[in-house]
């Protein structure tokens, strides 16, 4: 009985150690993004993608320049703009999230009353029309195509494209 419990113990632990080592392989390299400027994104790849099927060839023209020659006011307005509450968050704004689930939850109310039904009901994802993405989720977005869901993500859930 006790070789049965150490044998499952060890496969249960063979399996486990096993994902976490296929993880640790397979998850992307952000430590080198200090060092040097990514070559490509996943944005970028996506775009070149619809251009080809279009039939057209891309053109990509990009100068990259050193954060020191980039004014303080423009990278405030950049923080500004994209996420407001960068400063006081740690990636995530659970309370933009909880807005915009909020939000989704009375459109939702609404557009089911409007067509008659009384019961409460989420949206498809697309459907919110206000995100909670911080910068930290776009930038990982942007860079390797996993997007933040839209406000019902718990810090962990991502779709990919």
């Amino acid at each position: 009985m006790w070789r049965g419990i150490r044998l499952t113990f060890y496969a249960v632990s063979g399996i486990i150690l096993g994902g976490l080592g296929f993880e640790a392989a397979t998850l992307p390299r952000v430590s080198a993004l200090t060092e040097q400027n990514p070559a490509t994104t996943s944005m970028i790849e996506t775009r070149n993608l619809e251009f080809r099927a279009k039939g057209a060839e891309p053109r990509r023209v990009q100068i990259w320049v050193p954060l020191e020659k980039i004014s303080p006011q423009l990278q405030r307005a950049v923080l500004a703009g994209e996420d407001k509450n960068f400063a006081t968050h740690h990636g995530f704004d659970y309370e933009a999230i909880q807005r915009a689930y909020e939000q989704a939850q009375k459109e939702a109310d609404r557009e089911a009353k409007q067509e008659g039904d009384n019961d409460s009901w989420l949206p498809n994802m697309p459907d919110f029309k206000r995100g909670a993405s911080t910068i930290s989720q776009s930038h990982h977005y942007l860079l390797y195509g996993a997007k933040p869901l839209k406000a019902s993500h718990s810090g962990t859930l991502f779709e990919r494209d």
